[in-house]
């Protein structure tokens, strides 16, 4: 029997803050997390991104995917917005680009990751392992959970 096949995803990429290529995922996560939403982004919000680490992957020179990663402690590391360019959803880049954060996290000393899901993404962050922490919430006007899990 033949081993299934392996996808291949564009390569991720860090990049620093304030870059072009941070105001291009930041263009990016606003088309697709928040717009949707009929909201863009206040500078509240994005003031986190600041203390972030910034990864992303494209192909053909259109962000498909990001992810960003925040150390909250010296062992706790938090994943926030991770986006998916809906053309791209579905095949797994998801679980690749949270793979790639729970990588860079313990290279960073985290032990345990955290996150604010939207609760239609509970199930997809549950098939990585994480688990549903404490009660819901609503946040950006929408329910989210707080997931944890042990790196």
């Amino acid at each position: 029997m033949m081993p299934a096949a392996v996808p291949a995803f564009p390569a991720i990429r860090e990049v620093a803050f304030g870059s072009s290529d941070y105001q291009r995922i930041v263009a990016f996560r606003e088309k697709w997390l928040r717009k949707p939403m009929g909201q863009v982004f206040t500078p509240e919000q994005l003031a986190p991104d600041a203390d972030s680490v910034h990864y992303f992957c494209e192909e053909a020179e259109e962000i498909v995917g990001c992810v960003l990663l925040r150390q909250e402690s010296l062992t706790l590391v938090r994943l926030r917005q991770l986006a998916v360019h809906p053309e791209w959803r579905g095949r797994g880049l998801g679980a690749h680009l949270t793979r790639h954060f729970e990588h860079e996290a313990r290279a960073r000393g985290g032990t345990d990751a955290i996150l604010s899901a939207r609760d239609y993404a509970i199930s997809f962050y549950e098939k990585l392992g994480y688990a549903v922490e404490g009660e819901g919430y609503l946040s950006v006007g929408i329910p989210h959970h707080t997931m944890v899990k042990r790196l």
